[in-house]
């Protein structure tokens, strides 16, 4: 890696890559917004970045002012930092070839962009070159100010540790509200995903954000009972909607005819309760857009479709997405969140 006897005129691809990126003078802007806590929060709790190490901040234009943020709070460490601006027009577009070799060269990448580029080619030759790799797709100031960035990562990997110490030998889970949802299902043999913490210290670590929910995919078949939904059903919700579920699947919803649009769309299996997420983060909000409420301490997540990507068998083209708030969670009789708080 570049923190190893680095030096820009040893490593010609790098030194290009540096000389035609926009130039960073050491005095940044004056800005409206602080962005600092935010860009802090990811350089030094999340990646752990040291002033031995390179980062190559990877930005689009329109999000090239939060990339200098990024690139400031690495220098302020003493590390090497420097931008570089490509072309992001969808998700999934990969860079140049330039920039992907000098990728591969640093220590860390950071990726605000207004697009994904977490499934590129690039990145994953970057991680398995041992670069760490941070993702944050959709990357908004308010989220640098005062929003999900601004959280303490490692304060978050704890408490979902804590809380899948309680969930991890579970064999069915017990989901109430105040407004009438009452819904069990099956985790037995079902491993927890616990890796969406944000924090990425280790050589090849990636990680995306917003980050801070703890997930698993319930027996496929097992969920029963009624799920009142009053936050995000597909959309932000102005009134609550019932969910009821037989055998696994949503067999009535009232009042949400694009939930349940999509999920028909996705054939029978799209109607499958597939997913169940519980967040972490206290800093996310429901007014940054469902990618952050998800994320919303204390809040739950219940998911419809296909759940093949965290290890469970309902497969089908879509995902459909609920949220919940103020929900009672026990596991075998036994109290783990109590109306949005963790027990």
């Amino acid at each position: 890696m570049l923190s190893q006897g680095f030096s820009p005129s040893r490593d010609k691809a790098l030194e290009d890559i540096i000389r035609e990126t926009k130039d960073l003078s050491p005095d940044f802007p004056c800005r409206p917004v602080d962005l600092s806590e935010g860009a802090r929060s990811i350089v030094e709790n999340s990646l752990n970045f040291n002033e031995e190490e390179v980062a190559m901040v990877l930005v689009d234009e329109p999000k090239a002012e939060i990339g200098h943020a990024f690139v400031k709070a690495c220098r302020d460490v003493g590390g090497i930092a420097f931008i570089t601006v490509v072309d992001v027009p969808s998700p999934g577009t990969e860079p140049p070839e330039p920039v992907a070799a000098a990728m591969r060269d640093c220590d860390v990448v950071i990726m605000a962009t207004t697009h994904s580029m977490s499934h590129t080619k690039a990145r994953r030759q970057a991680n398995r070159a041992g670069t760490r790799v941070v993702s944050i797709p959709g990357i908004t100031e308010d989220m640098m100010a005062e929003g999900c960035l601004t959280a303490n990562h490692q304060e978050i990997e704890e408490g979902m540790s804590r809380v899948y110490r309680k969930l991890r030998k579970a064999d069915v889970l017990r989901l109430t509200t105040a407004r009438g949802t009452d819904l069990t299902l099956g985790v037995k043999g079902r491993s927890w995903i616990t890796d969406d913490t944000g924090l990425c210290r280790t050589r090849g670590a990636f990680a995306t954000f917003p980050a801070g929910e703890l997930f698993v995919a319930p027996l496929e078949g097992t969920a029963e009972g009624s799920l009142v939904v009053d936050l995000f059903f597909q959309n932000f919700l102005n009134a609550p909607v019932t969910v009821t579920v037989r055998e696994g699947y949503a067999v009535r919803v009232t009042s949400a005819p694009e939930a349940e649009g999509a999920m028909d769309s996705g054939g029978h299996e799209g109607r499958h309760l597939s997913r169940l997420g519980i967040g972490f983060n206290p800093k996310a909000s429901f007014d940054a857009g469902p990618l952050e409420a998800f994320k919303v301490l204390g809040i739950l997540h219940v998911g419809f479709g296909d759940n093949t990507f965290l290890g469970g068998q309902v497969s089908c083209d879509v995902q459909v997405d609920a949220l919940l708030k103020s929900v009672s969670l026990e596991t075998d009789g036994k109290l783990v969140i109590d109306r949005g708080r963790v027990v």
